[in-house]
């Protein structure tokens, strides 16, 4: 089993930018987070993870129960209504956005770090993550 606690640095996106765009970001702020290196630091003990995102605007603590439906705040300033559940060494998100479309987000932990898949409405992105 994976070590999912840590922290980690995003080293590359992949169609991040186009993700962005497609959900309805300005060219500014898409171009702005396509180029941000943010920090994620992933606690888990027990059935309570948390997940904090630095460097990329405002940090962002969200505090989670695995199976449990909680609030997230997102870098945006909205608050999702998030589900995480634990899949082997993957924490999957499933958050309802505005409108009733589910954002999927899969954190798929190895000993080098993770990959961030993500999925709103059939639009794609992933992002990779070195452990620090």
């Amino acid at each position: 089993m994976v070590q999912i606690a840590g922290r980690y640095q995003l080293v590359e996106n992949v169609k991040f930018y186009e993700f962005l765009k497609k959900i309805g970001s300005t060219d500014e702020q898409a171009s702005a987070a396509d180029k941000a290196k943010p920090f994620v630091t992933v606690g888990i003990d027990g059935d309570k993870v948390t997940i904090k995102i630095e460097g990329f605007g405002d940090d962002l603590e969200n505090h989670f129960v695995l199976g449990k439906q909680c609030e997230e705040k997102q870098a945006d300033g909205s608050v999702s209504k998030t589900t995480v559940t634990k899949e082997g060494d993957a924490l999957k998100l499933v958050s309802i956005e505005e409108g009733g479309v589910n954002l999927t987000r899969i954190y798929k932990f190895t000993d080098s770090g993770f990959e961030l898949s993500m999925n709103l409405g059939g639009i794609e992105a992933k992002q990779i993550y070195k452990r620090l």
